[in-house]
């Protein structure tokens, strides 16, 4: 890894160190940027750009699955009861700011339904016809979220408007791939978006008062 010392290390190092630490429920602010205004203009200077907020919120939602595995030797083996990672700069190395252990693990596992539906807009970059599941990039979050269309909602007019959405969305035709979903949340005990449980979708605009 990149000394931490250096503009481009730092970085790195605040990512992961953000990343791991939103993921085990620690509050990050994100208000304060990762970098000084001369750090940026050094990193621009490199070809290099600092990652969004909402960049930041996919890669976690990515790597949790992996995070949650990481805990296996606390949860399950039980051949540890703590754990952490390590940066490693040459000959030094360096702590992440917190530890995993079996209470980051029960967090991190919890799921919570919201309890209203929400209309939802945006347009859709993949989908399984085998499991229902698909990523949707919603507007109002600049990020794509993972979906999965409710059991009882599985009918074809419904995943015909999903399935024309994404030839639309691959050629830039952002208006004609615009899809609309009414759904619940699932979310982190932090209220981090993981994913959307799909009851209703439309090619028009969703009016919530006739819901």
């Amino acid at each position: 890894m990149l000394p931490n010392n250096t503009v481009l290390g730092h970085l790195v190092y605040s990512i992961y160190d953000i990343v791991i630490s939103q993921s085990l429920g620690f509050h990050v602010d994100y208000s304060e940027p990762l970098l000084k205004t001369y750090e940026n203009q050094q990193l621009e200077d490199m070809g290099v750009k600092v990652p969004t907020e909402s960049q930041i919120d996919s890669l976690i939602e990515k790597v949790q699955p992996a995070i949650k595995e990481l805990h296996r030797p606390i949860y399950k083996n039980e051949t540890a009861s703590r754990a952490t990672i390590t940066a490693h700069y040459g000959h030094a190395e360096e702590e992440l700011t917190h530890e995993f252990n079996i209470q980051t693990y029960e967090y991190i596992k919890q799921t919570v339904l919201s309890n209203e539906a929400k209309v939802y807009a945006g347009v859709i970059s993949s989908y399984n016809i085998n499991t229902f599941k698909g990523r949707i990039f919603l507007f109002s979050n600049n990020r794509p979220i993972t979906f999965e269309l409710s059991r009882d909602f599985r009918n074809s007019t419904s995943i015909n408007l999903i399935v024309d959405s994404m030839p639309e969305n691959a050629r830039g035709h952002v208006q004609s791939a615009t899809i609309y979903f009414h759904a619940y949340e699932n979310t982190g005990v932090n209220g981090h978006l993981k994913s959307l449980s799909v009851i209703n979708v439309s090619d028009s605009p969703i009016q919530e008062t006739l819901l």
